[in-house]
């Protein structure tokens, strides 16, 4: 069980093997976890960012 295995579910975004927190949402244009109802998890992104890429962000595989 890797941690750095994700899975991509319509417009979800979660660790194959994380918590039940850790799951973003793809809105547009906007990328938030659905399960916070704050804006500190939450991202506008602007053109097109490629699906791995967001990942890596979004874990914190690299820097943000």
């Amino acid at each position: 069980n890797s941690q750095e295995e994700f899975e991509v579910i319509g417009n979800t975004i979660r660790p194959r093997f994380g918590g039940f927190g850790e799951e973003y949402v793809i809105q547009g244009n906007i990328i938030k976890n659905p399960w916070n109802s704050g804006t500190e998890d939450e991202w506008e992104i602007s053109g097109d960012v490629p699906i791995p890429v967001i990942i890596l962000v979004l874990f914190g595989l690299i820097s943000r």
